[in-house]
């Protein structure tokens, strides 16, 4: 059976700021921690402060530096101290309204332009967009809903 390296007690040292969590791990363990996975769990937490350390001092040497004592000295030193449960940042949302793909359709522009035009145009022009455009019934009246 091969060995499987668990990550979060490793992180929650790290989260309280033990500069030599990894100089205490076995060889093995060495080989299967990554610093830059460790960068990304501690970055889904809700404090602006760790975030904004995590950016500004490990960021910078994340892909430059290939010692791993360094990075993870770095990334102890770049909390607040305290245990925290940890999680995956996971992806950002897309935040287009159907209004913006409507326009973005309409004038065939990017998502973005689109959105920037979104503030001058009213919901009754949106619908007559879509109408031109050929959109159904059915779609029309969630648009009206918005």
């Amino acid at each position: 059976m091969t060995y499987k390296f668990d990550i979060f007690p490793f992180i929650s040292k790290l989260n309280a700021g033990d500069l030599t969590c990894f100089e205490g791990s076995t060889d093995e363990d060495k080989k299967q921690v990554s610093p830059f996975m460790c960068m990304k769990f501690m970055s889904g937490t809700q404090d602006k402060t760790q975030i904004v350390l995590l950016n500004e001092n490990v960021n910078t040497f994340i892909f430059r530096s290939s010692d791993k004592s360094f990075l993870f000295k770095l990334l102890a030193a770049s909390t607040s101290g305290k245990t925290r449960s940890v999680r995956w940042p996971g992806q950002l949302k897309d935040r287009t309204s159907a209004f913006t793909n409507v326009i973005a359709e309409f004038y065939d522009c990017s998502l973005r332009e689109a959105k920037l035009m979104e503030q001058n145009f009213n919901t009754e022009d949106i619908v007559q967009m879509a109408e031109q455009l050929g959109y159904i019934d059915e779609e029309l009246k969630k648009l009206r809903k918005k």
